[in-house]
């Protein structure tokens, strides 16, 4: 009799542990098991963002919008990879085109800050805008002590607005145009520094005669 109940004890807590593990396998779809809390539990979203392997500027866009509404930290990341794509295949739309991002993500919707959404463009796209001054010029005499960073900063945006202009934008048919846009940089960028220079020696100036 023992023997008899001992068998029939182990036979039902077989069936019973195979009726758990097939619950647990039919999860709804969306969803997925967790062992740890024995539940199924709404599967993670999981963003679809371009990659340099693309070739589509347009598409990649697209693909990048949808990408940043699922996780607006990828803002930065699919920005770099649309720069990467545009160089493959210069054209003077794709500024216009890259813009469609910002667009979709910090003007129509607020995914993003627009300030910062349009600095990060205009970095790249904008030949006469520097945004490492844009919001501090007026109170450049407040930033002296740093004038050298600040200078430094205005190089490095220059280098973003070469790869915006020159790589990005410079097809067959527009390349002089692109040049001259790149040209008046670089004008712009001595003249800021030169501006610079000359605010931060009238301050010095006016604090040695207090």
């Amino acid at each position: 009799m023992k023997i008899r109940n001992l068998i029939l004890i182990i036979v039902v807590s077989t069936f019973l542990t195979g009726c758990a593990t097939t619950q647990t396998s039919k999860c709804p779809a969306g969803y997925e098991w967790d062992e740890g809390y024995k539940v199924c539990k709404q599967m993670e979203e999981k963003a679809l963002c371009p990659d340099d392997s693309m070739i589509d500027l347009k598409k990649a866009v697209e693909i990048g919008i949808d990408c940043v509404k699922v996780d607006r930290n990828n803002f930065d990341k699919v920005f770099a990879v649309l720069i990467s794509i545009a160089r493959k295949n210069p054209d003077i739309n794709n500024g216009e085109i890259i813009l469609n991002l910002i667009k979709a993500v910090a003007m129509d919707a607020p995914y993003i800050p627009e300030r910062r959404a349009k600095m990060k463009w205009n970095r790249y796209f904008s030949p006469y805008m520097f945004v490492t001054v844009a919001y501090k010029y007026e109170k450049i005499s407040n930033y002296c002590d740093k004038k050298n960073e600040i200078k430094r900063q205005i190089q490095e945006e220059l280098k973003n607005k070469k790869t915006g202009l020159l790589d990005c934008m410079a097809d067959q048919d527009n390349k002089a145009f692109i040049a001259e846009q790149y040209r008046q940089s670089e004008e712009i960028a001595v003249s800021l520094e030169k501006s610079i220079d000359a605010v931060c020696k009238a301050c010095c100036e006016q604090r040695n005669r207090l």
